[in-house]
């Protein structure tokens, strides 16, 4: 008696267009079609189609404790409600209840990610890549893995390892470019970050994080005209990457440049 919700965990590669036709597809089947992406966006209409989808869930989880989809609905829609106990309570069942090469562990550890909980996470992509050598998402998980160590200024010679692995994988990517960038300048690599920063918006032209990290890079190289010129972009692309940047602990311009 429980309408079923199609959860859609989406990868960093993935495009707008790649989601619409999912979405589209499960229109036509009369089913509704939810983002399970760890991304907070904001806003009281998202907030309320999270709500539904966590009492959708909570229905279905009530009939059956072990409906793990439920329970990664009911997690992610917690993270975007600020709900964040609730939500590191499924995650860490699910944790338990999984087996180890489950490839759901995926999403697990965008999860864990999303709440901040690195070590948690951490172990999610060592088990998810370690059984799933030849997967199609294997540069995604190397570039997940990455940027969450180089959000938090964790073991970045590791990351950087696992940025230049989904590079070489898949170097069309941008996301994989971006991530790269911001652990090149961690590691105070500033014409490193640049390349990568560079190429990123070669291939996705108007990528505020890249825009916004290139900034950095022209400030320290003394070019505040420049600086001032990406970060306007980065801005006018995504309105609020300032805040998104604080939120991931990246550096955030403070100041007017």
């Amino acid at each position: 008696g429980l309408e079923p919700v199609i959860s859609i965990n989406r990868f960093s590669a993935d495009t707008d267009a790649e989601i619409a036709l999912v979405k589209s597809e499960c229109a036509k089947l009369g089913v509704e079609a939810v983002m399970a992406d760890h991304w907070a966006e904001g806003g009281k209409g998202a907030a309320d189609a999270a709500r539904a989808r966590a009492m959708s869930a909570e229905e279905a989880l009530r009939l059956d404790p072990a409906l793990h989809d439920a329970r990664f609905v009911r997690a992610a829609a917690g993270i975007r409600v600020g709900q964040p106990e609730r939500a590191l309570e499924d995650l860490n069942i699910l944790d338990r209840q999984l087996p180890i090469d489950a490839e759901s562990r995926f999403e697990l550890g965008q999860l864990y990610g999303a709440l901040h909980r690195v070590p948690e996470a951490l172990r999610q992509w060592d088990r998810w890549i370690e059984f799933h050598a030849y997967h199609v998402d294997l540069p995604s998980a190397y570039n997940e893995r990455c940027f969450l160590r180089a959000t938090h200024n964790l073991a970045l010679a590791t990351a950087l390892q696992d940025c230049e692995r989904a590079v070489a994988l898949e170097p069309t990517a941008a996301a994989y470019q971006d991530s790269l960038g911001w652990v090149r300048w961690r590691m105070g690599d500033a014409e490193g970050a640049k390349s990568a920063f560079d190429e990123a918006i070669r291939l996705e032209t108007g990528l505020a994080w890249s825009l916004y990290g290139r900034s950095w890079v022209w400030l320290k190289q003394g070019d505040a005209a420049r600086a001032r010129e990406d970060l306007a972009a980065a801005r006018k692309s995504l309105p609020d990457i300032d805040k998104r940047i604080r939120e991931l602990g990246l550096p955030a311009h403070e100041r007017p440049l």
